[in-house]
């Protein structure tokens, strides 16, 4: 009976043993993918701060001594009629998967005249858009005007645009006339929007191909709150 209980436990022992390694195995296993996955998120941390760095640093002459863009207003006379970013018509925003409102809706007489905010190459005109949220946004006609120098870049957007007067490829100096307010597109009474995001390119010239939209994953699609860029 004596010997029997013996073999009982050292069974029992064995199997406890077993259990313990294979326990042990699966929290070294998990510890092992919880390390990998803190691995990832902070290169992918470095690569974004490594890039806003560069952008910083690298000087664009449309920029101020502080490092931000100067932008003219491209309306003279206009009533503001949504902010950039969390609004009340949120839900919509949502359904596009935005965050918010990728920028500013100014209120102006139909036929005004449209400005560019800066010197730049004008990459998109009228009604062709670029991705499938743009077209769902429904900027209807509209203008975007890309700038660069060097590696650093941003381009800015004028949407529901009556009349266009600037073609794609059109080197465009700031003040410009470059089109009219209208109400085309996802629009219900004449008005501009106007947005801005930064750009990084690889390349060595041209602003048709950037291979980064800084802050491209901001749930804005990059796009910031142009007013602390706009100068009178």
């Amino acid at each position: 009976m004596r010997n029997y209980l013996i073999m009982i436990l050292m069974l029992l022992s064995g199997f406890l043993a077993i259990v313990k390694i294979d326990i042990q195995s699966n929290a070294i296993y998990e510890e092992t993918l919880l390390k990998k996955v803190d691995i990832n998120n902070e290169i992918l941390e470095m690569r974004g701060a490594y890039l806003r760095k560069k952008y910083e640093e690298l000087p664009l002459r449309s920029y101020t001594d502080d490092g931000v863009p100067m932008l003219k207003k491209p309306l003279t006379e206009y009533i503001e009629t949504q902010p950039y970013g969390k609004t009340k018509w949120i839900k919509a925003y949502g359904g596009m998967g935005l965050s918010g409102h990728i920028g500013i809706d100014w209120k102006a007489t139909s036929g005004s005249p449209v400005y560019a905010a800066h010197d730049g190459i004008v990459f998109e005109a009228y009604g062709n858009h670029s991705n499938a949220v743009e077209g769902k946004i429904g900027y209807g006609n509209r203008i975007k005007l890309r700038a660069r120098e060097g590696q650093k870049g941003y381009e800015t957007v004028y949407a529901h645009l009556n009349e266009v007067f600037v073609s794609v490829g059109d080197k465009i100096r700031a003040g410009q006339k470059i089109g009219t307010v209208g109400d085309t597109g996802f629009s219900s009474a004449p008005h501009l929007h106007f947005g801005i995001r930064f750009l990084w390119f690889c390349n060595d010239s041209g602003v048709e191909t950037p291979c980064e939209v800084i802050d491209g994953d901001n749930g804005m699609m990059g796009w910031v709150d142009p007013v602390k860029y706009l100068i009178d």
